[in-house]
């Protein structure tokens, strides 16, 4: 292993209303930082907003080896389901230039959300 990267604490956001009784509400406000400032999110009529979402996806110029090989889309593809190919069986380089891979890319950077960008703390 070269190296570790924790996460922060993130929501979807566009998950049920804030005011309703849901699981991610009970997290928030345990785990949310009581003080606005330190804050990712806003309450905006009772849902979770980003404070500063991010214009575009940096997930389109890199990508994520899951422990058995294969490439997924981005690091909130927790359980694989978008993936592109497996580095035990082809070369990076061709899964990267692939059709798929590709098209993925473009969409991202055309702005079209994709169902996994549902659980996306920056989009």
């Amino acid at each position: 292993m070269d190296g570790v990267w924790f996460k922060e604490i993130c929501f979807p956001v566009q998950s049920k209303g804030f005011r309703e009784k849901n699981p991610i509400k009970e997290l928030a406000e345990k785990y949310l930082p009581k003080k606005s400032k330190k804050r990712r999110y806003n309450v905006v009529n009772g849902k979770l907003e980003l404070k500063n979402p991010s214009a575009t996806c940096s997930w389109c110029h890199k990508s994520l080896i899951l422990w058995d090989g294969r490439i997924g889309a981005c690091c909130y593809d927790y359980d694989g389901i978008h993936t592109f190919g497996n580095i035990n069986e082809q070369h990076f380089l061709e899964i990267w230039s692939s059709k798929n891979f590709r098209h993925y890319r473009e969409n991202l950077i055309r702005y079209k959300k994709l169902k996994i960008c549902e659980n996306c703390s920056t989009l």
